[in-house]
């Protein structure tokens, strides 16, 4: 499967591009991390909501399995 690229990544593409950024490394992954925590618990919500008897630590693990076959893993 061919990995997707996240809304923050494809930002701090576009700007590393086009402008000298110092020091926006922490900023980028301070982002990232945020991104990926949203996208993991709309994934974990729509799963406990889709599945019956499952439980939150079953969504939760789901949820990072999904953003790591999706996205590529740790950002």
């Amino acid at each position: 499967m061919e990995k997707k690229q996240t809304a923050v990544e494809l930002l701090e593409q576009q700007l590393k591009e086009r402008y000298s950024l110092m020091n926006s490394e922490p900023l980028f992954d301070q982002a990232k991390q945020m991104e990926k925590e949203q996208i993991e618990i709309a994934f974990a919500k729509s799963y406990l909501i889709g599945c019956e008897e499952v439980s939150y630590n079953d969504a939760n693990k789901a949820s990072e399995e999904y953003y790591n076959e999706t996205y590529g893993g740790e950002n």
